[in-house]
């Protein structure tokens, strides 16, 4: 795994630094992949947008931050449903595209600014931490990222990230800080609600 993030890295680094290409102020760097069961599609986070394969790795084309998200310089969460729609989440809720060109707000989705995504082995069943001002929560979809339900919300938390369970969906775990204390929360439900596992970190300021 650390071969192909290292060459994924290099490819980035080499299309920024094309002589048309235009700088945000950001050095050049990759930091994440994700990729739609089966590898029909893989993405590429850089700090310059997003790097996008629908061939399984042989080629590659760019998309900008500037198609993802009024906001600049963003380094957005990213996962890609089981049927190959990528799914952003950005300041301003989540944004989907099949194509790379027009990404577009899902039908019933979060209106404010998404934290962290993940999905299950399928890309089906998705879970979104979500900041919100009455305190963050956990929302999810049940069908590749097309549709949205509020889930798990707890006054005072603020969320960092989000998992699902490996073979497990209908499990979630969010970790965050909750009354200025680091905090891991956990779902059986699929974010619907949640429950405090811990806030003993040994003495941690803070858990990932």
């Amino acid at each position: 795994m650390r071969a192909w993030t290292l060459a994924l890295t290099l490819l980035a680094a080499a299309l920024c630094a094309r002589p048309e290409a235009r700088a945000n102020g950001r050095f050049p760097a990759a930091d994440w992949v994700i990729a739609a069961p089966g590898l029909r599609r893989v993405v590429l986070r850089t700090t310059f947008g997003l790097v996008v394969s629908d061939d399984g790795g042989r080629s590659w084309g760019w998309v900008c931050e500037g198609a993802l998200s009024r906001s600049a310089d963003i380094t957005p969460p990213v996962v890609i449903g089981g049927d190959a729609l990528m799914v952003a989440g950005v300041p301003e809720g989540i944004t989907t595209s099949m194509t790379g060109c027009d990404w577009l707000p899902p039908r019933v989705a979060p209106t404010t600014r998404v934290i962290d995504l993940a999905q299950d082995a399928t890309g089906r069943v998705m879970v979104a931490a979500v900041s919100d001002v009455a305190g963050d929560r956990i929302d999810f979809s049940e069908d590749h990222g097309r549709t949205w339900t509020t889930g798990a919300q707890r006054a005072g938390l603020f969320l960092e990230t989000v998992e699902v369970a490996p073979g497990m969906p209908s499990r979630v775990y969010a970790s965050g800080y909750l009354g200025g204390d680091p905090v891991v929360l956990r779902s059986d439900d699929g974010g619907r609600t949640a429950r405090e596992m811990t806030r003993d970190f040994g003495g941690l300021l803070s858990v990932w």
